[in-house]
């Protein structure tokens, strides 16, 4: 959070909008002090920026947590352009995860629509608590591999079930590197799922792109 201050809040304003180079419209400001007397004139004001991301996620999820009446203590790192937003709690772990992390996945979409609602901007952002994520991710990482292996010999595309876009890029980024292998994104929404499909002996470069960089026409969006 920056601070601004001067004579008044359209020259405050002014001093934000040029040092952020955004518009004074796409400010996301307070007026923290503002004095108007024959004497005196002068307007402090704070401004939240992209950088206030992390707090501001870690704060909501605290806010949504203490409503559910479910503990948990919230740190964030940035990784990769990657808002990671972790939990740790000893009591409320399996309410916080769900049913095969649905739960956990709904505060997931939650933190990232009220991030990108108050920052009005597309942000990178993954909900985990006590490392489930990374269990998860592994377990994906292994299945992507075993079915990679079943497609190459058979040469039959497989589906996998509707997933979240994170989970999605495990799989991508786990056959990435296989020239015989394929992974793309299809549907959309809660459907949007990835098929996994055997190539012809080709140059990856002539493959279409997909959200890791491999080939798709149907790039994910998230």
């Amino acid at each position: 959070m920056k601070e601004y201050e001067g004579k008044n809040l359209d020259e405050v304003l002014a001093k934000a909008s040029e040092e952020l180079n955004l518009p004074i419209e796409k400010l996301n400001y307070k007026v923290l002090s503002e004095v108007k007397t024959l004497f005196k004139k002068y307007c402090k004001i704070s401004v939240l920026t992209i950088d206030d991301a992390p707090d501001y996620a870690c704060q909501y999820l605290e806010n949504i947590l203490s409503a559910l009446e479910l503990n948990a203590e919230v740190s964030s790192i940035v990784k990769e352009g990657i808002i990671h937003v972790n939990m740790i709690s000893e009591n409320d772990a399996s309410k916080i995860i769900g049913r095969g992390g649905e739960t956990l996945q709904a505060l997931n979409e939650l933190v990232r629509t009220a991030v990108y609602n108050k920052f009005d901007q597309h942000i990178s952002l993954i909900v985990n608590i006590n490392n489930y994520k990374d269990q998860k991710y592994d377990k994906l990482t292994k299945l992507a591999k075993r079915l990679a292996y079943s497609v190459k010999k058979t040469k039959m595309t497989i589906e996998l079930d509707p997933m979240p876009s994170d989970e999605r890029r495990i799989i991508h980024n786990a056959l990435a590197n296989d020239e015989r292998i394929q992974t793309i994104s299809v549907g959309a929404g809660k459907s949007r799922h990835i098929t996994i499909q055997y190539v012809n002996i080709q140059s990856k470069e002539d493959k279409p792109k997909t959200e890791e960089g491999k080939t798709d026409t149907n790039q994910d969006k998230e």
